[in-house]
């Protein structure tokens, strides 16, 4: 039972900071899932006693090593406390973490300060009930694209075992259109996503160079050569362009921009044949525009995308098919395959519906911070006024994280608070700026993860598609 609780309490905290994880360091993680497995003894939920202890790998058990030590101390104060206020699991999951971390911080000043970084680190590696619950963790942590293709299959299991089950088919008849709508929004997805990545090619790989080897033209007859080079460049993004419109997922309106890109393409291939400046200058000004506008748009609509496609209910309506598993004559590693993938679906599902929602909120303290920075030179009413709702929208974000990111959200943050009180303009903007550069990296991370996600969801298209097929 108490190894079952400490599994749990790691696995709650893996399936909620996994994607995190993936760029944190080392001791960060370390000290989370540390936090995690002591949580049950920290809310009193196991007692703090020798075989307890011993379970989770603590030097020596009870009364013995600086772990053991502190935790007993921990779970004391948390005591006093719990006794006078209410104090949340929250709380004291943060509470265990930063304490966890200001003793790791310690590391390498001393015998004592080393020997806590020792306990903390060999905590995850002791044999026993441990590396069982490690193991959990171990699992959970698996690729979102790993994930992406296991539904896949068990889509397409599905789809063989519906050719063997007409009472599987019929069950799921009924949930045609929420199959139907899935499979429309998987392909809308995926074509935004490729809009988005070919803006982005188009920023790097074409206006970045352009813009560069436009400084040296014509004067340098090198830089014709290198804009002949970034024409090829150019066409085949187009190309690739045009293979979106064609297939005619997304609106109109969402491509009506590639007709810029076009007549930029045009434009440069009128350069290399004429050497003609003006043109150069016009085909610039139209890859600007573009990416001045569309990059954000397009952006937007494919978190919208993300959001209707609302795989746990894609995931429940598959669930229908479970009551059928046992008909006669089904193949037995179908069936186990359609499971797998059916756990695989749901778990790709709760990941991108945390995904959009953090993504959606730290959206939002983009735009406020972008509302703010550009009204902070003249004078600081506006983020004197400001500071207060907008650190409310944005410390739940970070202040109970113990990756390095939001630490330093947090010091950029009292940073400011400082500034602020002591009235200094100067000191004020910077701490600022900083606190927005901070935020604003952040964003760029989480909004690259949902991009990344969505990518990965393809998997899932043609198999959905096949059993709609079967159902209709």
């Amino acid at each position: 039972m108490s190894l079952e609780l400490i599994r749990a309490s790691i696995r709650q905290t893996v399936e909620k900071h996994g994607d995190q994880f993936k760029r944190a360091a080392p001791s960060a993680i370390t000290i989370s899932l540390v936090g995690a497995a002591l949580l049950p003894v920290a809310l009193g939920t196991l007692p703090v006693s020798g075989p307890v202890l011993a379970m989770l790998g603590l030097a020596g058990g009870l009364g013995q090593g600086l772990l053991g030590n502190w935790l007993t101390e921990f779970v004391g104060q948390m005591k006093k406390e719990r006794a006078a206020k209410a104090v949340t699991e929250d709380e004291i999951r943060a509470r265990l973490e930063n304490e966890l971390r200001a003793h790791w911080e310690k590391g390498g000043g001393g015998g004592e300060s080393a020997a806590w970084r020792m306990e903390i680190s060999q905590m995850l590696q002791k044999t026993g009930g441990m590396d069982t619950a490690l193991s959990v963790a171990t699992t959970i942590l698996q690729t979102q694209q790993e994930n992406a293709q296991q539904a896949g299959a068990g889509l397409q299991a599905l789809g063989d075992l519906m050719g063997r089950s007409p009472q599987m088919r019929a069950a799921l008849f009924g949930f045609r259109a929420d199959f139907q709508a899935a499979c429309i929004q998987v392909d809308v997805l995926g074509d935004y996503k490729d809009l988005h990545d070919l803006l982005h090619r188009l920023q790097f790989d074409c206006y970045n160079v352009i813009i560069k080897a436009a400084a040296r033209f014509p004067a340098d007859e090198t830089a014709l050569d290198d804009l002949q080079d970034y024409l090829l460049g150019l066409e085949d993004i187009l190309t690739q362009l045009r293979e979106v419109t064609r297939r005619a997922a997304v609106a109109a309106a969402d491509t009506a921009w590639i007709s810029d890109v076009a007549g930029a393409h045009d434009e440069l291939k009128r350069v290399t044949e004429q050497a003609d400046a003006k043109l150069l200058k016009q085909a610039i000004w139209r890859l600007n525009r573009t990416l001045s506008i569309q990059p954000t748009r397009i952006n937007t609509r494919l978190t919208a995308a993300a959001r209707a496609l609302r795989l746990p209910a894609l995931a429940a309506a598959l669930g229908v098919a479970r009551d059928h598993l046992a008909a006669p004559g089904l193949d037995a590693d179908k069936v186990r395959q359609f499971q797998s993938g059916l756990e695989a679906l749901a778990s790709l599902g709760r990941s991108l519906q945390a995904q959009v929602e953090n993504h959606d909120q730290w959206q939002g303290v983009d735009v406020e911070l972008r509302r703010v920075e550009a009204l902070i030179d003249p004078d600081l009413m506006e983020l004197q006024m400001s500071w207060p709702d907008l650190k409310a929208m944005a410390e739940p974000l970070y202040h109970s994280q113990s990756d390095e990111w939001a630490l330093a959200m947090s010091k950029e943050a009292e940073a400011l608070d400082e500034a602020l009180v002591a009235d200094n303009p100067v000191k004020t903007r910077r701490a600022f700026r900083n606190y927005r550069n901070r935020a604003g990296h952040h964003f760029f991370q989480v909004d690259s993860e949902l991009r990344k996600l969505c990518g990965e969801l393809h998997p899932i298209g043609e198999p959905l598609t096949v059993v709609l097929r079967l159902i209709e």
